[in-house]
């Protein structure tokens, strides 16, 4: 398995972005004069469509602030999360909309995000995935370019991540690993053979908590290759990131 740094760029936003959205399913009707329901969430979009007092439209997901909607008639769009406080349920109660927070972040599933890095003056850019066992410990599985000026490096690594404090918005972790990397020459005059070699690896890294579904991860790693010489490397990798949660 090999990896491309434009591969995993797309993908990585390609994953967050859906992790950032969730599913929801309420039928609600309008009781101010009207809501303003636009083509696409946010407010670069234009507005399409000024739905009147006593109309009713279904509340599909929302993504951040906004809301993804129908009414009745069978227009979509997408309805901001102040406008839909303009509107009550079937009962006539107020409509309660659910604003994800710390308490969500510390029951999550699923993480998904990407991390950035220096790797002993070489650039690192990673893809992770992670599935949360329980608060404290997790496993995860993440994909890797290195960039330096002789060579490139593609990795791939399984972790398991403890964190002893999830209740924290600012929470400490530690993490160790295995893994595969290849390496590459980048250049004709250095005459090293393309390799294959098996890693290893611990480090430590806090987890931060920011808004709605998404957090900033700062991280150190020390990571072990072991050469078809049997012999090691040893390299330092610091990286920062984002990821989502849900």
């Amino acid at each position: 398995m090999r990896v491309s740094l434009p591969v995993i760029t797309l993908l990585a936003l390609l994953l967050v972005s859906f992790a950032g959205q969730a599913e929801t399913t309420l039928h609600v009707k309008v009781v101010e004069p009207f809501i303003q329901i636009y083509t696409g969430p946010g407010k670069g979009y234009p507005v399409f469509l000024d739905l009147q007092r006593g109309s009713w439209l279904t509340v599909h997901r929302y993504q951040a602030n906004w809301y993804e909607v129908t009414t009745d008639k069978g227009d979509k769009g997408w309805v901001r999360h102040a406008e839909l406080l303009k509107t009550v349920t079937a009962d006539n109660q107020a409509v309660v909309l659910h604003n994800i927070s710390q308490s969500d972040f510390e029951q999550r599933d699923w993480e998904l995000g990407a991390l950035w890095g220096d790797v002993e003056g070489s650039s690192i850019f990673t893809l992770f995935g992670s599935y949360v066992f329980t608060s404290n410990l997790s496993a995860e599985l993440s994909a890797s370019q290195m960039i330096g000026s002789l060579s490139t490096s593609e990795l791939v690594n399984l972790n398991l991540v403890a964190q002893p404090f999830p209740e924290w918005r600012v929470s400490p972790y530690f993490t160790m690993g295995t893994g595969r990397i290849w390496t590459s020459t980048n250049s004709t005059l250095v005459q090293e053979k393309d390799r294959d070699d098996r890693t290893t690896n611990i480090g430590f890294g806090v987890r931060a908590y920011l808004t709605r579904s998404f957090f900033l991860r700062l991280e150190y790693k020390e990571l072990l290759i072991f050469t078809s010489t049997n012999d090691y490397e040893e390299l330092e990798i610091w990286s920062i990131g984002v990821g989502s949660f849900f």
